[in-house]
């Protein structure tokens, strides 16, 4: 045979013997001998020439090309490239969703946006015209006079003395929102102590009462004033 490497070559290059080859591929050992000699083989075993010596070289992990050039099997490199594309498919995949929610995060903190409704647009409409100047916290604590424990709860309740509304802004501090309402005579203004917020008032003196816990405050201070972030807890200084 006129083969770039023998299979006694391809046998010993890969450090396996004649007896080992034999018992693997279930060929006898006088044949594989024969074969690598280039001697010819029993006549019963003529035609399986070809074959046997493209099974032997296979198994060495060469290939056969028309039974006289021989070349080594090329690894098989689909696993590889699979795992490389998985790895850059995934890799893309998670550079997308990074993107994703880091553009929705900060469109969601960088613009606070909430719609102006008619309650809103009036209270703009009423602090502009009045001009009312603002009560710091203190006085107004001052001006407040306890008259009777109506009954405990855990409320506060501001209640209306004029047909004019009482405009309210409130700040919740626990998921940073603003509420806008109105207070009339009709229509009081209850509030849970659990909740934590801050209180604008749009004029002071429209308040008739305030019943905190169950106890009933009246305002002293008649003047025309805006109370501005108050936190309703300062009441607790008069009980």
């Amino acid at each position: 045979m006129n083969n770039l490497i023998s299979i006694e070559q391809a046998r010993k290059a890969k450090g396996v013997s004649i007896d080992e080859l034999s018992k693997a591929l279930k060929i006898d050992r006088s044949i594989i001998k024969c074969l690598e000699e280039d001697l010819e083989l029993p006549k019963k075993f003529r035609s399986y020439r070809k074959s046997y010596i493209s099974t032997i070289y296979r198994y060495l992990g060469y290939s056969v090309e028309h039974s006289t050039n021989i070349k080594a099997i090329p690894e098989d490199n689909t696993k590889m490239i699979l795992t490389l594309f998985f790895f850059l498919f995934s890799f893309f995949i998670l550079i997308s969703l990074s993107i994703n929610i880091y553009s929705n995060f900060n469109s969601k903190i960088s613009i606070k946006i909430f719609q102006k409704d008619e309650i809103y647009e009036e209270v703009e409409r009423h602090l502009l015209s009045q001009s009312l100047e603002y009560i710091d916290h203190k006085i107004f604590l001052q001006s407040l006079e306890i008259k009777k424990r109506v009954a405990y709860n855990n409320n506060v309740v501001f209640e209306a003395n004029t047909l004019l509304p009482i405009y309210y802004k409130l700040h919740h501090l626990d998921n940073d929102s603003i509420q806008f309402g109105e207070i009339l005579p009709s229509k009081s203004l209850i509030l849970d102590l659990n909740d934590n917020f801050l209180i604008d008032i749009s004029n002071i003196s429209y308040i008739d009462k305030i019943i905190y816990e169950g106890v009933e405050i009246n305002l002293n201070n008649k003047q025309n004033l805006y109370l501005k972030e108050f936190n309703i807890n300062e009441l607790d200084q008069l009980l």
